[in-house]
């Protein structure tokens, strides 16, 4: 929780002579409660261009983290899902982990070949925002 969040209450009095030795007192209250958002962050791991020989193994990851708990992570390779976790809408995926504010996907590919060639994307979102890298 963040400095300054939660619940704020907001009372109105009015007091209302009815005789001189009992006023009429009338309120009303309103509630507000502040939820402070921190942008998604997105991180891409290797996040550069890599040059691979065939055959060779590489890892990536992919992770997610803001202030409040990513609710989307997805990881496209050449425009093509590998994996989406989506909490709102109830797709989960064992192969995320989820821990604390933090989502990630790792993928290990072992031997490269040919088709693994091409750029990787991981998109994450929170109720701040959505980022890509």
């Amino acid at each position: 929780q963040y400095r300054g969040e939660g619940k704020y209450t907001c009372t109105g009095h009015n007091y209302l002579p009815n005789s001189a030795t009992n006023p009429d007192e009338k309120s009303s209250s309103s509630d507000l409660t502040l939820v402070i958002t921190k942008d998604v962050m997105v991180d891409l791991t290797p996040s550069s261009i890599m040059e691979i020989d065939h055959g060779q193994s590489v890892s990536l990851r992919c992770s997610a983290e803001g202030g409040r708990i990513p609710h989307f992570l997805s990881v496209k390779h050449e425009g093509v899902t590998l994996v989406e976790y989506d909490k709102e809408n109830n797709k989960i995926s064992n192969e995320v982990k989820v821990i604390g504010h933090n989502i990630s996907y790792e993928k290990s590919i072992r031997s490269i070949v040919y088709s693994d060639d091409g750029e990787y994307v991981c998109i994450g979102k929170n109720r701040a925002g959505q980022k890509k890298e």
